[in-house]
């Protein structure tokens, strides 16, 4: 692939980005309340507790005390202590919090960047053992109170800086009357080489937990469930990785509104058989929103053409957003593509120099339609913002206000946006209380999940306090018909199955200052809730499959069929499950031609860099239409591929020494590739003076490509086998190098 040109491997070490702080220079240390352990003590407890190779230096550590005892990690008082090695951050790095109050090790993250290997990691049941080990090491007293939970056998974490390990993790939870209470337990993260690398522990004291008396059976709180599942028909918009825009909006099933610590989904009471709240009191079941257009038909639009600023500020004064006393200090011109452009507007009342005086409000106008997209305030205000008892101003005076306010700012959309009268709430904030609405977008009559609207009303003068208008609108979308779609009863019926219930205790609150944040725990009840584990998904309306957050169906652990017993198993596995490789019909054609576009798209996708959106293409042969556009691109931005090539041939396979040329390329190591003079020759079908043959003797000495009976092939097809092996070992190499994507010259 000699259409990559050649740069100059990155000289930038990130020992010049970081300078290493001595122990000694650090700030004054944090002073400890008096009934606390103090630093010294907290780091002598942590280097008993973990081990802190010597290497490791304390970079900082501080003390946060918080008197409700809602601190860090739940905790009253706790010392947070940084470790790093060899003074660099990127070498390595040990955090550890420490109970202030009872000298107890809480939490710990370890992360070295030769951490592990995708190659030779061990296996699920290693680790398990490893982490049983840990368990009785770290919390003897409770390693018989606990059980591990059901979880997915692997996660795939990502180290600082874009380096990713493959790590076990195991979350071990409490058991209490032979019932599990999730909320509390010990995690424990292992590496491949079967070394503790995270350990999480959250205990609570003094719980009184309701004991276990009849309970209401299963299949009768799986009926209460599905009953109370609020799911509700939507458009949910599509966004797909490495895609430029999305165009798509699927028509789907799913929870509107959350019900609380347990998410999208009801909890039911396994005694009374109801479902409850995270207050622990009964929710009604609200049937899916009936949604009612403003009107039957738009009104006319504010503007025909693009704005200026000066009429920008003339809209803003007709829409009385209480600006009175207010001065403008900053104007900017935002616009994205051709899909947004935005006058933003700063304003200021009050001494900038007295906190207590000084309140702020940003205002957004649409350029092209001169709708008001937003109005957010930063207002001080002395003591709670209670709501009052008795408001100058009703709930149904409110609504009225909020309903006239968005048709004067959105003239020409009130025929695409319902009042979502479910949504109504009393708001108590620090700047203030005020009524919220909430308005939501109709597309063929069904509401747009992301294009909501917020608009807050002050219960003591009518103004409009807030006001957040439909970001999430994209014209350009292609909506999925309406036709033939399922019922909302066979929706629920398959969220029932999927999401199983399970009996399990659950924290309940006080009623908190807002509905975003619960008040303080108030106790301990049993219930049926349902367990999950990885992301939520949805069903397509339409075919009735289940959907991930990218709009593609989810990727399942699947038995591959044609990998078994083959010698890059673990390697293709392994990719596979990240959705790297595709399997289809349950098989991933180990021994298949990789192209020179896929090779691209696997390595971008295994290294995870930046993403970049560009509208002009740079190869001839690589039109927006090409599935790897963006990958291609990307990788001429990097300087992985010459940009003044007229052609990329992207559907070509890939040569084995084409491979090795990308691989010193995306490594750095271009320039000592060039010296051929300087490298050894290991390979008799391989041209001492050709132009691959650097590249072939540095991934030979990386241990990257091999070859056998003295021979590389240079000219044989990459197999996606081989390509999996290379990426594995490249992935390895990255870290060792410290070679992460923005280092590479420009």
């Amino acid at each position: 692939m000699k259409q990559l040109k050649r740069t100059t491997a990155a000289a930038l070490t990130l020992g010049m980005l970081f300078t290493s702080v001595p122990y000694a220079a650090l700030a004054e240390a944090p002073v400890a309340a008096a009934s606390s352990i103090t630093q010294s003590q907290a780091e002598e407890i942590a280097r008993k507790s973990v081990t802190i190779p010597e290497d490791f230096k304390l970079q900082n550590a501080s003390f946060h005390d918080a008197k409700n005892g809602n601190g860090p990690f739940g905790r009253g008082s706790v010392w947070m202590l940084h470790f790093i090695k060899d003074g660099r951050y990127e070498g390595g790095q040990i955090s550890v919090v420490v109970d202030a109050a009872k000298g107890t090790l809480v939490n710990f993250d370890f992360y070295e960047k030769d951490d592990t290997t995708v190659e030779n990691a061990i296996s699920r049941e290693e680790a398990r053992k490893k982490a049983l080990e840990y368990l009785k090491k770290y919390a003897p007293d409770k390693a018989d109170l606990v059980k591990e939970a059901d979880s997915p056998d692997q996660s795939y974490m990502y180290g600082p800086y874009g380096t990713k390990s493959v790590m076990q993790v195991f979350r071990f939870e409490r058991i209490e009357n032979g019932i599990p209470y999730p909320s509390d337990g010990i995690s424990i993260r292992i590496n491949g080489k079967g070394e503790i690398r995270g350990y999480s522990f959250n205990w609570t004291d003094n719980l009184q937990f309701p004991k276990m008396q009849t309970s209401i059976p299963e299949a009768k709180a799986k009926e209460v469930f599905k009953n109370a599942l609020n799911l509700q028909l939507q458009y949910q918009i599509v966004r797909k990785p490495y895609e430029r825009e999305p165009k798509d909006a699927q028509l789907l099933y799913g929870p509107w509104n959350s019900y609380g610590p347990h998410g999208p989904f009801p909890m039911i009471d396994a005694i009374k058989g109801e479902a409850i709240g995270m207050d622990g009191n009964p929710v009604p079941t609200t049937p899916a929103m009936e949604l009612k257009p403003l009107a039957d038909k738009p009104g006319a639009p504010i503007t025909t053409k693009e704005i200026t600023k000066e009429v920008a500020l003339e809209l803003i004064a007709s829409y009385n957003l209480g600006l009175d006393g207010y001065t403008l200090e900053n104007v900017t011109y935002d616009s994205y593509q051709d899909r947004q452009h935005l006058w933003r507007f700063q304003y200021r009342k009050g001494d900038p120099q007295n906190f207590k005086t000084m309140n702020m409000a940003f205002v957004s106008i649409d350029a092209k339609t001169g709708e008001l997209r937003e109005l957010n305030r930063h207002e001080y205000r002395e003591g709670p913002g209670e709501f009052p008892q008795n408001p100058a101003v009703s709930s149904e005076q409110a609504k009225q206000k909020a309903i006239e306010f968005i048709k004067k700012v959105m003239p020409a959309q009130i025929d695409k946006l319902a009042l979502n009268s479910a949504a109504d709430e009393k708001m108590n904030f620090k700047m203030g209380p005020y009524y919220s609405f909430e308005f939501v977008r109709l597309v063929n009559g069904i509401p747009n999940n992301e294009g909501r609207m917020r608009i807050g009303i002050d219960p003591n003068t009518g103004e409009v306090k807030e006001y957040w208008g439909a970001w999430g609108w994209d014209e350009k979308l292609n909506y999925q018909p309406k036709t033939n779609v399922i019922s909302a009863e066979t929706a629920k019926n398959k969220f029932a199955e999927k999401y199983g219930l399970r009996l399990q205790y659950i924290p309940i609150y006080e009623n908190g200052k807002t509905p975003y944040e619960p008040g303080k725990p108030k106790g301990v009840a049993l219930v049926y809730a349902p367990v999950i584990n990885g992301p939520m998904q949805w069903i397509n309306a339409v075919s009735g499959e289940w959907v991930n957050v990218w709009g593609e169906a989810p990727v399942e652990p699947a038995e591959i069929k044609d990998i078994k017993g083959h010698w890059a198993e673990k390697q293709l596995q392994y990719f596979a499950e990240r959705g790297i490789f595709k399997v289809e019909d349950g098989k991933l054609n180990p021994e298949a031609g990789v192209t020179r576009g896929d090779m691209i798209r696997y390595l971008l996708l295994s290294i995870d860099g930046p993403r970049r959106i560009v509208d002009k293409a740079t190869f001839a042969d690589v039109p927006k239409t090409d599935p790897n556009f963006d990958f291609i691109e990307e990788a001429a931005a990097r300087k992985w591929i010459d940009k003044d090539t007229k052609n990329f041939r992207p559907g070509d396979i890939l040569t084995r020494e084409g491979l090795a040329d990308l691989v010193t390329t995306v490594l750095g190591y271009s320039k000592l590739a060039d010296a051929r003079d300087t490298l050894k020759n290991h390979f008799g079908d391989v041209d001492s003076n050709g132009k691959y043959m650097g590249d072939i003797a540095i991934t030979y000495a990386l241990g990257i490509m091999t070859g056998w009976d003295s021979k590389f092939n240079p000219k044989y097809n990459v197999t996606k086998a081989q390509a999996a092996v290379v990426l594995a070992k490249v992935i390895e190499q990255m870290k060792e190098k410290q070679n992460y994507p923005y280092y590479i010259s420009k």
